[in-house]
């Protein structure tokens, strides 16, 4: 949890710098953030279970 904010930003540079670089789509940074938060849940949610 403290690392949430440094994480989500750091990430949201990485995704910046790739677009501005021309490598990715912007549709495809905003799919891989959906993909990435959704797994992130799913996963934290089974670890609770456990």
């Amino acid at each position: 949890p403290e690392y949430k904010v440094p994480l989500y930003l750091w990430a949201t540079g990485v995704s910046i710098s790739r677009v501005y670089l021309r490598r990715h789509w912007p549709s495809d940074i905003i799919v891989g953030a959906i993909i990435g938060y959704a797994s992130g849940k799913l996963f934290y949610k089974i670890r609770e279970k456990f």
